[in-house]
């Protein structure tokens, strides 16, 4: 047989029907787990850096100078938002 009459006979007679889908929403995947742990390890990262700064900045004068810190280092470091590093 002839390349052409080969490609012919796979070829099919009729177009394919189109048949549109719909997704309702008890069709849809659930969320991934991969993003609730993400989400849930900021969050951590965020109490945490909230718990040293305030923890920061209960230290003496003594201390402070002692690590090398000055009040006005301290209080920048404090009003920052947790999210910021």
């Amino acid at each position: 047989m002839s390349t052409q009459r080969c490609i012919a006979a796979a070829a099919p007679t009729t177009p394919p029907e189109i048949v549109p889908t719909v997704t309702t929403v008890d069709e849809r995947p659930p969320a991934s787990p991969g993003r609730l742990v993400a989400l849930l390890s900021c969050l951590s990262v965020w109490l945490e850096r909230y718990r040293q700064r305030r923890h920061l900045s209960s230290l003496s004068p003594h201390m402070l100078k002692d690590i090398g810190l000055s009040r006005a280092d301290v209080e920048f470091e404090y009003r920052k938002h947790p999210w910021q590093d």
